[in-house]
């Protein structure tokens, strides 16, 4: 009687258990669906001016500061990114994606940055 008793509880436990680990996978949050949210970060030395992205305007930036996430369908790592500098326009024109994949679902921060007259661009994922 004692070791059907043992039997049964551990049954119970093993069944409680296979339960709560199968409530708890289903508490896990769906995946992001959509399309990528980009911010543009000005880490440069100057302010710029007209800033945008594959078209998209992000306005004025100031040395040190970012703007809002806006949403960008087909965005990669890196895009055509354009910025007006004290010095003159700065351009970045990817010839193209190969070899890239695009950016999912979620918010992503290009952060901008002017060396040797050159505008980079590095993307982050925030």
């Amino acid at each position: 009687m004692e070791q059907q008793n043992s039997r049964r509880r551990i049954c119970l436990t093993t069944l409680s258990i296979v339960v709560a680990a199968s409530a708890i996978g289903c508490l896990k949050t769906a995946p992001i669906q959509g399309p990528p949210s980009i911010r543009v970060e000005n880490r440069s030395a100057m302010d710029l001016k007209n800033v945008s992205v594959n078209g998209i305007s992000f306005g004025d930036i100031r040395r040190g500061e970012r703007t809002k996430y806006q949403t960008i369908k087909g965005a990669y790592r890196y895009g055509h990114v354009y910025a007006l500098t004290p010095t003159g326009p700065l351009e970045i024109f990817p010839i193209d994606y190969v070899g890239e994949s695009p950016l999912g679902a979620g918010n992503y921060t290009y952060a901008l940055t002017v060396s040797g007259g050159r505008l980079i661009t590095e993307c982050e994922t925030n």
